[in-house]
């Protein structure tokens, strides 16, 4: 029996990824202050060919955009 897609349910999920499975989000109230912890929980699931293109895509450019702005702050710190 083939793996189904863990994202969009296809069969033949062929490649494993480290994906988000779910988030918690808590509040505590108290007399003093309010808080809130949000935890994200990832997991290696299987996923198909057109889901891990796009995660691996996605992963790409979140990771250029952070180069990005390194570059820009060490450049504003040499230049001031």
């Amino acid at each position: 029996m083939a793996a189904s897609c863990y994202k969009c349910g296809q069969n033949g999920a062929n490649y494993r990824r480290t994906v988000q499975t779910g988030y918690a989000q808590t509040y505590y109230y108290n007399s003093k202050r309010n808080t809130s912890s949000t935890r994200t929980y990832f997991g290696v699931r299987s996923i198909c060919e057109g889901c891990a293109y796009s995660h691996d895509k996605s992963k790409a450019i979140r990771f250029l955009l952070i180069q990005i702005l390194i570059l820009v702050g060490l450049t504003y710190l040499l230049i001031h």
